[in-house]
């Protein structure tokens, strides 16, 4: 099947990489004292930017995965470049002292899980061939009993472990490639039975309203349970709970039903979301780029919101800038045709 980018998807993309970008910004700078400032503006808006990751593998299973090894060892060299550079410029900063033992897996950041994302991402396009024979040659009424029994246990049982305090099914709170694959299985059973997804049947304003209420709903609920518990409760910003989850669904489900035509720009820039990703969340210069230099854990008020909002724009803008420099680099090298 080819693959024609939609605009509307490719702004979707966008916005998942900005949102993954602030929540960085609220988890280095950290929630403070309970009660704070910083610990509110944590618990509310740190819901909005959660539904993003899962965005990304909703789109995927939408689009499906074509595993194709040239195209895996394509991403595996981006990460590997900026892997193996960040670790020079970390240690040119001064605020790293070189260690072979330990940064040695830094030359393999794939295979050693530097970057959580691109590892389990890996692993989905790996397995992507199983799932589409499942999706495309089994009964759709077995694929959506397994989705709803995939729901059930990965989402369900979670979101009340979490509540009540008690073991879920998967401890990975989401992060894992079972989540991944459920998600994958559910962007192919909206591309191909369309007319069965639950968005479908819901207008662009009823999907963003849906949004926006799990989003509030999310933030609201760990405010007033922190209180209760007399400790901050964010649990529920796990991208496997009810909230997440169904708002995830939700936004994908808006911008699905957005017509915005074809803008070639936003096609363009959408290419920098996964080198975004991974430049600013080097393990390494994320803390000194955000902590030494933006001084981000010591913003306060309005400063602090501005930062949230502001930054990602910066560091998205400078990650597109950075990697439209290596692309033409790698372009000119005779070697690397």
């Amino acid at each position: 099947m080819k693959k024609n980018r939609q605009t509307n998807f490719e702004l979707l993309r966008i916005l998942c990489a900005l949102m993954i970008i602030a929540g960085h910004v609220m988890m280095i700078h950290g929630s403070g004292e309970f009660g704070s400032f910083s610990s509110r503006t944590s618990l509310l808006l740190g819901p909005w930017c959660d539904c993003a990751v899962n965005s990304f593998v909703l789109l995927s299973g939408y689009f499906g995965i074509r595993t194709n090894a040239k195209k895996l060892w394509q991403m595996n060299d981006m990460v590997t470049f900026y892997s193996v550079i960040l670790l020079g410029v970390a240690c040119a900063w001064g605020g790293h002292i070189l260690d072979v033992k330990r940064d040695f897996m830094l030359l393999f950041p794939v295979l050693t899980k530097r970057y959580w994302f691109i590892t389990v991402y890996f692993a989905l396009c790996l397995l992507a061939p199983a799932l589409n024979a499942f999706v495309e040659k089994e009964d759709r009424a077995l694929l959506k009993k397994t989705i709803w029994i995939g729901i059930c246990l990965f989402v369900g049982v979670p979101t009340f472990g979490f509540l009540l305090n008690f073991n879920a099914v998967v401890e990975d709170a989401g992060y894992g490639i079972v989540s991944f694959c459920l998600l994958y299985l559910i962007g192919r059973y909206w591309r191909l039975e369309p007319t069965m997804s639950i968005t479908m049947s819901m207008s662009r304003s009823v999907c963003l309203l849906t949004y926006i209420g799990c989003m509030l709903g999310c933030g609201l609920f760990q405010w007033g349970y922190s209180y209760l518990l007399g400790f901050p409760f964010t649990s529920f910003i796990s991208y496997n709970t009810i909230f997440i989850f169904v708002g995830s669904l939700a936004l994908f489900g808006f911008f699905s039903k957005l017509d915005i035509g074809s803008n070639r720009f936003i096609n363009w820039l959408s290419s920098f979301c996964l080198c975004s990703y991974v430049i600013h969340l080097h393990p390494l210069t994320f803390p000194l780029v955000f902590s030494d230099l933006l001084h981000v854990p010591e913003m306060e008020g309005w400063t602090y919101i501005g930062a949230i909002f502001g930054l990602p724009i910066v560091v998205y803008a400078v990650c597109a800038l950075l990697e439209s420099v290596r692309r033409f680099c790698f372009r000119v090298l005779p070697f690397y045709k």
